[in-house]
């Protein structure tokens, strides 16, 4: 697998879902599913595709239990299929981040149905995660989604 499969990719996901510049997402690049941000990249060293998904700001009161409880689900965590939680080093912000071997990708259509996939795991975690922690933040709402550059 090399960066002209994970750009074969990137192109039938472009095509797909009818977005005219596939040069954008190439080696990375953000992509908005109806209303949730992903970011893309391809890490050529280890031929993996990395997916980031921000889970948007939280209230700086349940920092600490949500630190303990995203960690402990690091912790859990043992398949590569699902995510790790970290804080963006540039950001501060709280993201989900994905890496999948790019030789388990054979299509862009497998490509969009993994971030589709991704998103909706963001989505329900986010609104269980605020609805526990009483914020006042409303979850982005899951559905059909469109998706566009960032």
């Amino acid at each position: 697998m090399s960066l002209e499969h994970y750009r074969t990719l990137v192109e039938e996901l472009c095509l797909s879902a009818k977005i005219d510049t596939p040069a954008y997402l190439v080696p990375r690049g953000c992509l908005n599913f109806n209303g949730t941000h992903l970011m893309i990249e391809y890490i050529e060293e280890m031929e993996i595709l990395r997916s980031t998904i921000g889970l948007a700001p939280f209230s700086p009161t349940h920092h600490e239990h949500l630190y303990r409880t995203l960690l402990s689900c690091d912790y859990y965590s043992v398949s590569p299929w699902q995510p790790t939680f970290a804080c963006h080093p540039e950001t501060g912000d709280i993201v989900m981040v994905f890496q999948i071997g790019l030789n388990t990708l054979q299509s862009g259509e497998e490509l969009v149905y993994m971030l589709l996939r991704q998103v909706d795991f963001a989505t329900t975690l986010f609104s269980e995660l605020t609805e526990s922690q009483a914020t006042d933040m409303a979850p982005v709402p899951a559905g059909n989604p469109n998706i566009m550059l960032a």
